[in-house]
């Protein structure tokens, strides 16, 4: 697809084909894959199946654009697609259409026409301390509650995604482990927790996540409640699930999902609007409101765009 001139041999081919594509995830190829296809459909079907589709013409991508509207897709599905034909038609050193100024008025136009608001609240400080206090009266142990309360902790804390830290059904599910955590005490005497992620969501590299004590609120301190959490399980070796029961058995995010429910009922929260995924827009509305750049905002909740700007909700935070 790329064009940079012949190579003396195959094997330079097939490696910089490798370098090329190991530079994204597996899911970020799939997803640029079936976004080029449905570009690619397009442009045979209205403009014929022998319509060359390099170099990219800016009449194509313009009506592909108003193709999405008419087929009332999101602006964040259009958006996904364009990344992927940025990415392609870079990688085929043609120029990037998506950045032409026609085609960035027509986002525009199809974001005023088809406002989108994500229904999804924050889970602010004071509603995590909430549903940390409802947890003696929804679960059934002292285990599961101290378990639980180092979950909804280190997930705000961290910008945990909550299939990081539990099992799903995906097949490629991959969560933390006993062994992806360190604890220790910094120069200033104080507790510390190293959370490496082997690898996570857009990325196959690994990035470790320091997190401090917080001594004046020990119900929201993640050293505390992690090291709690620890005491009591007493994992039996390095390869443990993290979150795990008596047994090994990983959480699963199911379970997960249904104890929070239970504790968003007894707080007469939401259960509709409120997610787990309300923890990430939490954390990254709290951030923003105590200071923290969009940089810092982004680096800590590990996004590689700039969607973590839709979860910043200034307006709706209480800080406590």
């Amino acid at each position: 697809m790329y064009r940079c001139g012949p190579h003396p041999d195959n094997s330079l081919t097939r490696t910089s084909e490798f370098l090329l594509f190991n530079s994204l995830s597996p899911t970020t190829i799939t997803a640029y894959k079936s976004a080029f296809q449905s570009y690619k459909s397009f442009v045979m079907q209205v403009y014929g199946r022998n319509t060359p589709l390099f170099p990219p013409l800016l009449t194509h991508l313009v009506s592909f654009i108003a193709h999405c509207y008419q087929m009332n897709l999101a602006v964040s599905t259009t958006l996904t697609t364009l990344s992927a034909l940025s990415f392609i038609f870079k990688l085929s050193a043609s120029e990037d259409l998506t950045q032409h100024f026609l085609i960035k008025k027509m986002i525009q136009g199809f974001k005023n026409a088809k406002p989108t608001c994500d229904p999804r609240p924050p889970i602010t400080p004071v509603i995590l301390g909430k549903l940390i206090q409802a947890l003696p009266f929804t679960t059934d142990s002292i285990f599961s509650k101290t378990m639980l309360h180092a979950m909804v902790v280190l997930v705000f804390c961290a910008f945990l995604r909550v299939g990081e830290i539990t099992k799903t059904h995906n097949k490629k599910s991959h969560y933390l482990l006993f062994r992806n955590v360190a604890s220790g005490i910094d120069a200033n005497n104080r507790g510390v927790i190293d959370i490496t992620l082997p690898h996570f969501k857009h990325s196959k590299f690994s990035t470790t996540i320091h997190l401090q004590q917080n001594r004046p609120n020990s119900l929201l301190c993640p050293y505390k409640t992690l090291l709690d959490y620890i005491f009591i399980r007493k994992h039996s070796s390095p390869g443990s699930p993290l979150f795990s029961f008596m047994d090994d058995s990983p959480v699963l995010r199911h379970y997960f999902t249904t104890q929070l429910r239970a504790a968003l009922l007894f707080c007469k929260l939401d259960l509709v609007r409120y997610q787990a995924h309300s923890f990430r827009i939490g954390a990254a509305t709290t951030a923003a409101a105590t200071g923290y750049t969009e940089v810092q905002i982004q680096k800590m909740s590990r996004w590689n765009s700039d969607a973590f700007k839709k979860y910043i909700r200034i307006p709706s935070i209480t800080l406590g």
